[in-house]
C-alpha cells in the first residue's frame, strides 16, 4: 500500500474536514471561505483544498464553491502547493 492509497481509505463529511482545519489554524470557517488573501489564511486554505479532495472525494469545482466561490484551477493550485510544502503526494487534477 502506498501513501496515496492511505489518503483515499476513508470518505469524510466536508464540514468535518473544514472544522478540523479551522481548529488547527485557530480561525473561523468564515475566514477560510472569505475573499481575504492575508498571509496567515493561505496555508489553512491550501490545506483545506488538499484535505477536502483527499478525504471527502468532492470535485475540484465543488471544493471551490465551498471555499468562497473560487475557481477550480485555484483549488488545484492550492492542493498542489500544500502537497509540495508538506512532502505529500500530489493529487491528480483529473480526479
Amino acid at each position: 500500500m502506498t501513501a496515496r492509497d492511505i489518503i483515499y481509505v476513508t470518505k469524510r463529511p466536508a464540514i468535518e474536514v473544514l472544522a478540523e482545519v479551522c481548529e488547527k489554524h485557530d480561525m473561523r470557517m468564515a475566514d477560510l471561505r472569505s475573499r481575504c488573501r492575508a498571509k496567515p489564511l493561505i496555508p489553512a486554505r491550501f490545506e483545506a483544498c488538499y484535505r477536502l479532495k483527499a478525504e471527502s472525494h468532492l470535485s475540484w469545482g465543488q471544493i471551490g464553491r465551498m471555499l468562497g466561490g473560487r475557481d477550480h484551477s485555484s483549488i488545484i493550485h492550492g492542493a498542489k502547493m500544500h502537497a509540495c510544502r508538506n512532502g505529500l503526494p500530489v493529487l491528480s487534477a483529473q480526479s
